[in-house]
């Protein structure tokens, strides 16, 4: 055996008498494939690339690139080396991609193999369409000059979670439920007159005393659960 079985690095021939290039070479490999991180996935080779700069190239590689679809190309000592690798990174839109039994997919798009895509994926079409249908994005408002009304409700684009902000009167607020015409909008935040009055109130059950640390749990476990099943309870 020639080379290591999982990544291709050579091996140091036994009773070598110069070691040296051999050891080089599969140093060369490691440093290829440590972390690796790529400029851009591109089918054609840079014109001016600097020393040790790397491509995924695309499905389709021209010029030096051709016959090396899907692998890493590192630019050393004026030529082209290729290696065949797992997991990258893409510097140019910061996604992490993952080679499979089809070709590479991008993390977070929905399974959009690299198959499908052809040069560059910032201009894809179809990697932007899953990117833009992720479904954990929630819609916030940091930016209002009122507060939230009921309107203010799925048809915008709001939902449970979403965060709104009246930067005039410096109140923040969160949503409970984004049902059309009827969102339900909780203060989160306390004026300097709120905080005042809060010092000097008694703790009690009363309509004008501050609630004890019970009643306080109970009321954070009321709100947890309605952002849990997204229904208000009154």
């Amino acid at each position: 055996m020639s080379n290591t079985p999982n990544n291709a690095i050579p091996y140091v021939p036994e009773n070598t008498i110069d070691p040296a290039a051999g050891l080089n070479l599969a140093l060369v490999t490691v440093d290829a494939l440590l972390q690796a991180a790529v400029q851009s996935i591109t089918n054609t080779p840079p014109g001016s690339p600097a020393e040790g700069e790397r491509h995924l190239v695309g499905t389709a590689g021209t010029g030096a690139f051709a016959g090396h679809d899907n692998q890493i190309a590192q630019y050393l000592d004026g030529a082209w080396r290729f290696y065949a690798a797992r997991v990258v990174v893409n510097l140019e839109d910061g996604l992490l991609y993952f080679r499979n039994s089809t070709g590479w997919a991008a993390a977070d798009t929905g399974g959009v193999s690299f198959a499908d895509i052809n040069g560059n994926p910032v201009d894809n079409a179809l990697l932007a369409a899953a990117l833009a249908g992720k479904a954990d994005v929630v819609q916030d408002n940091l930016s209002a000059s009122v507060p939230p009304t009921v309107d203010n409700d799925e048809t915008e684009g709001y939902e449970p979670r979403s965060r709104w902000f009246d930067i005039v009167a410096n109140e923040s607020y969160l949503c409970l439920s984004a049902a059309t015409g009827a969102a339900v909008w909780v203060q989160t935040s306390l004026t300097l007159d709120e905080l005042g009055s809060a010092a000097l109130a008694n703790v009690g059950s009363g309509g004008d005393e501050l609630p004890d640390n019970d009643a306080v749990d109970a009321k954070i476990a009321e709100l947890e659960l309605q952002l849990i099943y997204g229904a208000h309870t009154a």
